[in-house]
């Protein structure tokens, strides 16, 4: 678990995260990114904690070019 204090409106406040790990990568084929604005090769890749958790194992897409995972238009949309 991670965690980090920042300042909001003179209170401190404390965020706490999982630290993951990458624990499987597979090739998931060129996709357009809208961020890169290029095709690009992609991959599924699975996270989980170090640790034993109560969460389970996180399933992403990644680019190549960027890291992450602007496939979908406008940046954010659910569709």
């Amino acid at each position: 678990m991670t965690c980090t204090t920042l300042p909001v409106g003179g209170v401190l406040v404390t965020v706490c995260a999982p630290r993951l790990e990458v624990v499987h990568q597979e090739p998931a084929g060129l996709k357009w990114c809208f961020r890169c604005r290029a095709r690009r090769p992609h991959e599924h890749v699975t996270l989980q904690e170090s640790e034993p958790s109560y969460y389970g194992p996180v399933r992403e897409l990644r680019c190549a070019g960027c890291g992450k995972d602007k496939t979908r238009f406008p940046e954010g949309s659910s569709w």
